[in-house]
């Protein structure tokens, strides 16, 4: 359940043709919790029209959660046409934290976000996200799950290394 903590219930301003506002699936959000060891309770990238379920924190695009308090177990699902800032927050993030990001080690983003050697999973599938900007279909390019300060990363969702 969504705490008091979490301002209003509108929707970010920032959704539309294009935009970043897709929502991450229930069997990925199942799988995080897992691998969290517990309920999401921070979720920097949150929208109330997500199935995310944040037990603390939840920021919405228009409040910079990559600048708000990240406590405790944390899910990312950034923004993937800048991911930067929040890999770089979620790499220093003194909890457990994943982030759902677009597969793409050709980027200054992705190098950062290897850097202290966080666990990796391939996702074996396009993700299908949710919301009505998603087109409905399959992502176009494939994903991959890092995560930092996870004791549970296992081959439950696919190939785990860590490089």
């Amino acid at each position: 359940m969504i705490q008091e903590s979490i301002p209003g219930t509108e929707a970010s301003p920032v959704v539309g043709k294009g935009s970043d506002e897709c929502y991450t699936p229930l069997w990925l959000l199942e799988c995080a919790a897992e691998i969290l060891g517990g309920p999401i309770q921070t979720d920097p990238c949150w929208s109330p029209r997500s199935l995310v379920r944040p037990t603390l924190h939840g920021w919405q695009a228009h409040e910079r959660g990559e600048d708000q308090p990240w406590v405790g177990r944390t899910w990312v699902n950034p923004p993937y046409s800048a991911p930067g800032p929040f890999m770089v927050r979620a790499r220093a993030h003194d909890a457990p934290t994943i982030a759902l990001v677009k597969l793409d080690p050709t980027t200054r983003w992705w190098f950062a976000a290897m850097r202290g050697g966080p666990s990796v999973c391939l996702l074996p599938v396009r993700v299908r996200f949710g919301g009505e900007f998603s087109g409905g279909g399959s992502a176009m390019f494939a994903s991959a799950l890092i995560a930092w300060r996870c004791s549970k990363c296992t081959p439950a969702l696919g190939w785990w290394f860590t490089p």
